[in-house]
């Protein structure tokens, strides 16, 4: 198992309502599903709405 330690940032617009966080996120970089998963759990994931910034913390909608 490897693990990544560059940072990184992605903003990605969601387009339509629905869209799976892990999903988007594993298309638009390297990492895997189940390492993207890791990282939200910890809160390394932030959703904004605008200027609003929120964590990502329904780990049970993985």
């Amino acid at each position: 198992m490897s693990y990544h330690t560059d940072r990184f940032e992605i903003h990605l617009p969601i387009e339509k309502s629905g869209a799976n966080a892990v999903d988007l996120l594993a298309d638009a970089c390297e990492l895997s599903k189940q390492h993207l998963k890791r990282i939200m759990l910890k809160g390394a994931v932030w959703v904004s709405v605008g200027k609003k910034h929120s964590d990502c913390a329904e780990p049970s909608a993985y």
